[in-house]
């Protein structure tokens, strides 16, 4: 049966920040249907209490609540970053959360997928260095690197997708398994950056998502900061992208490797949200690849699936939906 619970926090402490809060929860059959209404009391307030509504869990803040002692379902405390990102459905464990020192404990695959790279020369010889280090190994190296990465399944088609974990999580090798290695780019020690793009407006125009400006852009590329390179590199290869699917039906979607990783967070959020309107206006498949996730947000990057490398999951989200709206 459904239940009403009324929750009174908050007290007249002399903090200017302590206020008096009513929280009023009608538990529904379905935790995902709960609503939650907030109506802040403000003292000496003139002001009609403006109350506020929630679609569910995950647009409260979910730390207050456990707090309080409500209950949050457990899958939905791992998105509290993603914060105005409706998903479309409950998420997926399609990779194990936690690694079995036991190999025989280990779930098996049916069809293993491996990422095999050759590190020796083509006669089949090592160098120098890679033989003293051979040395060191249990087991004889012939220069073949392979890395086994899990066969993922249910991304379907997208437009921009997110990929994301803690460093060494087998990010890159994940993503390249999935979609292909990212394209390469070549820069000029003196050519301008504006020199490598076929005109001055596609110049503007990639630049512009990338949060670099034009007079930045007319220094070689070597003359730039890090920052500044990472976000020429990030403009070089939108503009290839865009080309490749204005000229081709089928191609693989576009890695963007930790494209925010070298600015600072507000930056990181606007360089998020030009890329996300880029490839939308362009019908271009971008993944990003990053173990930041502070950008996954509401009128920020918006992808229609994220997966987590650290927990398995893979979410999907609905795009242009505004979850948190006032009440009226």
């Amino acid at each position: 049966p459904d239940a009403m619970q009324v929750i009174h926090c908050g007290g007249r402490g002399t903090s200017a920040h302590e206020t008096d809060v009513k929280a009023t929860r009608l538990r529904m059959p379905m935790p995902l249907q709960t609503r939650l209404l907030v109506q802040p009391k403000l003292p000496g307030s003139v002001e009609p209490e403006r109350p506020f509504a929630a679609i569910d869990y995950k647009e409260c803040d979910t730390s207050t609540l456990e707090s309080l002692g409500w209950y949050v379902p457990p899958e939905l405390l791992h998105d509290r970053l993603y914060f105005g990102l409706e998903r479309s459905c409950e998420p997926l464990q399609v990779l194990p959360a936690k690694f079995d020192v036991n190999p025989l404990n280990e779930a098996v695959e049916e069809e293993p997928h491996y990422l095999a790279t050759y590190v020796g020369s083509a006669d089949g010889s090592l160098s120098s260095k890679l033989q003293q280090v051979s040395r060191l190994l249990d087991h004889p190296f012939d220069g073949l690197c392979v890395h086994k990465v899990p066969k993922i399944t249910g991304v379907g088609e997208f437009t921009v997708g997110l990929l994301t974990g803690p460093s060494g999580s087998g990010k890159t090798s994940l993503a390249r398994s999935l979609f292909g290695p990212s394209p390469a780019t070549e820069w000029s020690d003196e050519a301008s950056v504006l020199e490598h793009f076929s005109s001055l407006a596609r110049a503007r125009q990639f630049l512009e998502a990338a949060c670099l400006d034009l007079g930045v852009a007319m220094r070689p590329f070597n003359a730039l900061s890090a920052g500044e390179r990472a976000r020429a590199q990030t403009a070089r290869l939108l503009e290839g992208a865009a080309r490749l699917s204005s000229t081709q039906a089928c191609f693989n979607p576009l890695l963007l490797e930790e494209f925010t990783s070298l600015v600072d967070r507000p930056l990181a959020k606007r360089m998020a949200r030009s890329v996300n309107r880029l490839a939308v206006s362009h019908g271009l498949k971008v993944v990003a690849v990053s173990c930041h996730r502070d950008f996954a947000t509401k009128g920020a990057l918006e992808p229609e699936w994220l997966l987590e490398r650290h927990s398995g999951r893979l979410l999907h989200f609905r795009t242009g939906w505004a979850v948190y709206n006032e009440w009226r």
